[in-house]
């Protein structure tokens, strides 16, 4: 033990934990989380190079609020990574899914200049979207397009309030 507190004063805390976890690994690392929830990883010794702590991945309500969009005021609720809301034009609605920070779904009106051979969600004017959101995570960049075509005219929004 006194070999380790002399150590300290030499190493930072992330290389003397590096030193210890290399010397004690075998083919499993726990984490136990401060809520007692235990995560198993599978790893050799050989395997290990270094842990990093970062921010948790969590999927943020960036989406959830009131936005001024290309395509009028748009209003959206966010559950995880599912994305819905309203808009103004011809009573339009999004429905979509979150990967990161980018949102696939579809846009539903009840008139558009072009209709669809088939419905989505009881009407025939429908389309794809893709936005993501800019890193400020007030605004994004995003397209759309018809029915099931790969959308590629602009929809661009701007947040106004959660």
């Amino acid at each position: 033990m006194n070999n380790i507190i002399k150590l300290t004063s030499v190493l930072t805390i992330s290389a003397l934990f590096n030193l210890s976890f290399l010397e004690f690994a075998r083919s499993e690392m726990i984490v136990e989380t401060k809520s007692g929830q235990q995560y198993t990883l599978p790893i050799s010794k050989d395997e290990f190079k270094s842990i990093r702590f970062t921010e948790a991945n969590v999927v943020n309500n960036f989406w959830q609020g009131q936005w001024s969009t290309s395509e009028g005021q748009m209003n959206l609720s966010q559950s995880n990574n599912i994305v819905q809301g309203k808009y103004n034009q011809d009573n339009g609605r999004i429905k979509g899914k979150l990967d990161g920070t980018t949102l696939t779904g579809y846009w539903i009106e009840n008139s558009s200049a072009q209709q669809c051979s088939q419905p989505m969600d009881g009407s025939f004017y429908w389309g794809l979207i893709t936005f993501t959101m800019n890193p400020d995570g007030k605004s994004f960049q995003g397209k759309w397009s018809y029915c099931n075509n790969q959308p590629d005219i602009s929809w661009t929004g701007t947040k106004l309030s959660n």
